[in-house]
This record gives structure tokens, C-alpha cells and sequence, in this order.
């Protein structure tokens, strides 16, 4: 699947990975305040990526309460936990639409460098709506298409055969039927569905860089960003700009609040403040 270019924006950092400070002309800053950014570059994640990502996934939501409810023998079944992000991931990034995207550290990275990059973090982006900005995000292909083909496939022979014992797949039908619709009726946005960073590389600004690449093309194309958060992450998210915009059920009958950002002078088109 062609992939839109790589957006100049995404900056590499020469500095202690610990307490990296972006060091950039002001003209060249992000549309987000972004005081702190780790030694990384910001990439499309690509079929190679799959099995380390699984694994950095399955290791930083294994405590996750959400994951908790969905997963509850995924301590008695770690490999099966581990092997369901990877169905998901696979199934993602098949989909139009979907940009899959990693954090990888380089050369640059002087503390944690270990001789070949690193994935240090993990975000889905999903651009919804039927305008010609989202439109070159969503082209599709055969290869794609005989993808997911496959992998429908797959995830129904699982759940026949209940081959994912790590999981509560009434749980996991719920929580699907439950975040489907969220958003569904605003036509042109960005989505954040997914956002996991490593635990060796927690607390360095990995998750700011990895929203902070969906807010640059928001701000590009003036629409907004959607996202759903967990107690954990909102806290970024309200750093970055976002604003509360209600509830969502998501864990039996818990709420789960979601947040929007808007572009610069368009605050406000979207909900009322």
C-alpha cells in the first residue's frame, strides 16, 4: 500500500535521552508545546514491525484494567495474550485508512542506544471522512484487500475453536459493539486508537512525539482529533491541548472520557467549549 510522504516536522534530537530538550527554530516548532522530545524519529510502522510491537504491546497493557477485564488469563497464557495484539496490529494495518506509526530510537539516542534502533512506542491513527485530504490517506489495494480476507479468516477460526484462552470473548464483542460509533458523526477527523509505549522507554516523551505526528496533519488539514482515554493518559492529553468532551461506556457500564482537539482559530466548530 503507498503511503503519503513522511512529513519533514518529525525532528531527530541529539541529547540525553532522559531529559532531551527539543532544539529547533521557533518556526519550525509543532503545533502542540512540546518542551521536552527523546533522541527518536517518528516512522510508518511496516510488516517487519509486527512481532516486536506485539511484544511491546502485550508488555506495556499486560496491567492495564482495560486489558485486565478483556484478557483476564493472560498471565495463565501469555503467549495467546500476546499473539491477540498481534492479529490486531496485522488487521489494522490492512485497513484503509489506518496509519500505523512507531517511535524508534537511532544513533542519536546516546543513553539508549544499543547498536540498531529500537521501538520504543506504537500509535494508530485512523482518517475518517470522504474529503480529498482524507482520501490519500485511504487508498487501497488488492494485496490489501486478500490481507484482510486472510485475517477475517483467522480471527473467526479462533473464535470457533476458542484457540485464545487468554481472552473473554463476550467481553471482547461488548467492548468492540461499545467504541465502534464513537465519533461516527463528525465526517472528517482524525482518530487516535491505539497508543502503547514501551516500559523500558516510559516517562521520555514517546507518547507526546507519537500523538504529536496525527496533531501536525490535523492542524494541516484543519480537522480535529478524536481520542478515548484511560485514567493513565489524561493527563498528556490535556497537555497537548485536548479538551474533555464527554463519556463513553466502555467496561461494564464504567465510563471512558473523550477528548478533542480543534486547530488553531477553529476552537469551538466541533462542540461547544
Amino acid at each position: 500500500m503507498s503511503q503519503p510522504p513522511q512529513r519533514s516536522r518529525q525532528a531527530q534530537v541529539r541529547s540525553n535521552c532522559c531529559d532531551a530538550r527539543l532544539q529547533l527554530p521557533s518556526a519550525n516548532l509543532p503545533v502542540y508545546e512540546q518542551p521536552r522530545a527523546p533522541a527518536m524519529r517518528v516512522r510508518q510502522m511496516n510488516p517487519d514491525d509486527f512481532s516486536s510491537v506485539a511484544t511491546l504491546l502485550a508488555e506495556a497493557f499486560h496491567e492495564d484494567i482495560l486489558f485486565a477485564w478483556l484478557h483476564p488469563r493472560r498471565t495463565e497464557y501469555p503467549a495467546q495474550f500476546r499473539d491477540s495484539f498481534l492479529r490486531t496490529l496485522k488487521r489494522r494495518h490492512y485497513t484503509p485508512g489506518t496509519q500505523s506509526v512507531v517511535a524508534e530510537t537511532d544513533e542519536t539516542d546516546v543513553d539508549c542506544w544499543n547498536g540498531k534502533p529500537e521501538i520504543a512506542g506504537y500509535a494508530a491513527w485512523e482518517r475518517k471522512g470522504p474529503s480529498d485530504a482524507a482520501r490519500k490517506w485511504q487508498q487501497d489495494s488488492s494485496l490489501n484487500k486478500l490481507e484482510r480476507l486472510l485475517l477475517k479468516g483467522t480471527d473467526r477460526y479462533y473464535e470457533l475453536l476458542g484457540l485464545d484462552r487468554s481472552e473473554n470473548l463476550a467481553a471482547v464483542r461488548r467492548f468492540r459493539a461499545t467504541t465502534s460509533n464513537v465519533m461516527e458523526d463528525v465526517d472528517d477527523h482524525w482518530y487516535l486508537a491505539w497508543l502503547g509505549v514501551s516500559n523500558r522507554h516510559r516517562r521520555r516523551g514517546v507518547g507526546r512525539l507519537l500523538v504529536g505526528w496525527g496533531l501536525d496533519n490535523a492542524e494541516e488539514e484543519g480537522v480535529p482529533v478524536w481520542l478515548t482515554s484511560s485514567p493513565v493518559g489524561e493527563k498528556l492529553y490535556e497537555k497537548m491541548g485536548f479538551r474533555g468532551f464527554g463519556y463513553t461506556p466502555i467496561v461494564d457500564g464504567e465510563l471512558c472520557p473523550v477528548f478533542i482537539w480543534e486547530p488553531k482559530g477553529m476552537e469551538g466548530k466541533w462542540g461547544e467549549r
